[in-house]
């Protein structure tokens, strides 16, 4: 071997910033994007063949068998979309590992698929996009929906700006921070004298709307008794301002949101069921950050290149340890909590790359209790199995993958066989040291 790499990926921004990581240890580096000039270079000895593709690991799966069969360079998945599962699946369908940024130390440049203001490469996140390019070009009524801090009004923006009315205005109400008393004049607007402060005419969220979009955040928290009334204008797509005579037309979309469970407030009776239709016409949901937690580095790489240039510093990535405990976390806060501790730790540090000291009041999500069923049952998020259940999910993996050949099994995790041995002693697996001839 010569210090020879093979680069190989669809997602060419995410495979140049390896390749210039790689370059940057000493490595010859041979970059390739389509599948043609991969197997063409499969006879050449590379010291491995960095496979990189996005979502779909179908591809992916095809080729490596058809290059294992060309080559004995190992295979090596390089994916921002790295689980548990993947990594299992990759392993068991003949990779020699599965790696996912950070590169480390990780660098700072931004790699997560974009969707106007919205990132993330996870499945969750791609359906959503998918969703928002099939809604946007319509002119019906969207209710967006999920929990605090994961992005809706950035959902909405992209609705509006992937519509007809993109050139138009987007208007944000948050219906939570206007007091009762204000809530008609800000929605419909008043006329000059209508009351003691209206000291001039003012139109009012929906005719400010005109021609574009109306964002209504946090609709479940408008009160019961104003509920009728917004219906009607929804309805009949006219506003009176609050001391004028006569309706006054408006042409705008309407976008809604709220965090609450909005029928289980209809059912409450704390919303109206009319009024909830006439605004749940196309659902949006969008997932919490622990839903997709294959993005929470490329989020945080995202933050720090944004908390850097704010803060006129130089911060050029993150330790591994602490890209585990970023990964270990359930971020009740989602992306919105995510993005605030990234910026302070951007402030505070003086380290040109961010630790774990850096964050020093972030603790891991407790690890489950232990109990006395073994294998461990597989639990339904990543991001919330403790590191010796991601561990364990891992070797036994590879031994798979091996036919059970402690032997092999122990090199490509790079342990001995010992080691090996006490791992699977330790999680009930096997009553006897593997043999030299295993």
């Amino acid at each position: 071997m010569h210090n020879r790499m093979l680069i190989f990926g669809e997602e060419r921004a995410l495979s140049r910033l390896l390749a210039r990581h790689l370059r940057g240890r000493g490595y010859e580096v041979v970059e390739l994007f389509d599948q043609a000039s991969a197997l063409a270079a499969a006879s050449t000895d590379f010291d491995a063949m960095i496979i990189n593709f996005g979502v779909d690991r179908a591809p992916a799966m095809a080729l490596a068998n058809t290059l294992m069969g060309r080559s004995n360079s190992p295979l090596v998945l390089f994916t921002s979309h790295r689980t548990t599962d993947a990594l299992a699946a990759s392993i068991a369908a003949g990779f020699f590992d599965c790696i996912t940024p950070p590169v480390l130390p990780l660098p700072v440049a931004p790699m997560a698929p974009k969707f106007d203001e919205l990132l993330g490469g996870s499945e969750p996140m791609q359906r959503l996009f998918g969703v928002v390019s099939q809604v946007a070009p319509t002119d019906s009524t969207v209710l967006i929906t999920g929990e605090s801090g994961t992005g809706k009004e950035l959902v909405a923006r992209a609705i509006h700006k992937r519509s007809a009315r993109a050139q138009a205005r987007f208007v944000p109400l948050n219906c939570a921070a206007v007091t009762p008393t204000l809530f008609e004049s800000e929605l419909f607007g008043h006329v000059k004298g209508a009351f003691t402060d209206a000291r001039a005419d003012r139109k009012g969220a929906f005719r400010d709307a005109h021609g574009g979009t109306l964002f209504l955040d946090e609709v479940s928290e408008i009160a019961l008794d104003f509920q009728p009334r917004l219906l009607r204008v929804l309805q009949e797509r006219t506003v009176r301002p609050v001391g004028a005579d006569a309706e006054t037309p408006f042409e705008a979309r309407i976008v809604a949101a709220t965090t609450r469970d909005l029928w289980r407030e209809v059912q409450a009776k704390r919303f109206r069921e009319d009024l909830y239709f006439r605004l749940n016409v196309v659902h949006v949901e969008v997932p919490p950050l622990r839903a997709r937690p294959g993005d929470v580095l490329l989020l945080t790489q995202h933050f720090i290149v944004q908390a850097a240039r704010r803060a006129n510093k130089v911060v050029n990535g993150l330790t591994a340890e602490l890209a585990l405990r970023l990964q270990s976390l359930t971020w009740p806060g989602n992306v919105r909590e995510l993005q605030n501790v990234i910026e302070r730790a951007v402030v505070m540090t003086r380290n040109a790359v961010l630790g774990v000291d850096d964050l020093p009041h972030l603790k891991p999500a407790p690890s489950p209790p232990p109990t006395d069923q073994t294998p461990t049952p597989p639990l339904e998020s990543p991001a919330t199995q403790s590191l010796h259940a991601v561990e364990r999910k891992h070797v036994m993996a590879v031994i798979a993958a091996m036919n059970g050949n402690h032997t092999r099994a122990a090199k490509a995790l790079g342990i001995d066989r010992v080691t090996l041995y006490r791992k699977l002693k330790s999680w009930g697996v096997g009553d006897e040291p593997p043999k030299a001839s295993d």
